[in-house]
């Protein structure tokens, strides 16, 4: 996939068109075509970006996937409290909404006491990286590759919107998806593909 054209980018990043390469999507629903830049790569296309395609064809132990969601939240400890603390929560994908919503599926990570910056907190939970690749363990006298990986982020929106490293969804550009401004927050036709948020 070449993200890069039609992006503005300098001719020397964009090679001549090859077989090899896609540039644009077509969306025979809707019967328009448009670059490549303006879509989402899949997940597994950022895994091979980052772990290399040998790292997946090279023989290993009996693979145990676990996808897990992680919520992020900031909550306050009493009624009339401004101030806020953040928790990470993890559970696990494969629950129903709920399973998930009973507080003995919930695993807690961290605590963010007030005034931390966003940053600090995620730093905290930065060891689950090695998890996400997969690492050996031995489960019941056999050995596994266990790949644990958060499958999505969820949250309210002011969490989701700092956990993306967006203003709040007050500000004048307060859409993670989307580049909308304030004036026009009730445009239905407003176009999201063509003035999206992309990786």
């Amino acid at each position: 996939m070449d993200y890069n054209f039609e992006t503005g980018t300098p001719n020397s990043r964009n090679p001549p068109v090859s077989a090899n390469r896609i540039r644009r999507v077509a969306n025979l629903e809707h019967k328009h075509i448009r670059p490549a830049c303006l879509s989402h790569p899949p997940r597994g296309e950022l895994e091979l970006k980052t772990y290399s395609r040998e790292y997946f064809t090279q023989p290993t132990s009996k693979m145990l996937s676990i996808p897990m969601v992680c919520f992020i939240d900031g909550f306050g400890l009493y009624r009339n409290m401004y101030r806020t603390l953040m928790c990470v929560y993890l559970t696990l994908a494969s629950m129903n909404s709920r399973q998930r919503s009973r507080g003995a599926s919930m695993f807690s990570l961290t605590l963010g006491p007030h005034a931390s910056s966003f940053a600090d907190v995620i730093s905290g939970v930065s060891g689950l990286k090695d998890l996400d690749k997969g690492v050996e363990l031995e489960v019941e006298g056999e050995t596994r590759n266990i790949c644990a990986y958060i499958s999505n982020f969820i949250g309210d929106m002011p969490a989701q919107n700092t956990a993306s490293g967006i203003k709040s969804q007050n500000a004048t550009m307060g859409c993670r998806s989307c580049l909308i401004d304030e004036l026009h927050r009730g445009d239905l036709n407003w176009d999201v593909i063509l003035k999206g948020r992309y990786h």
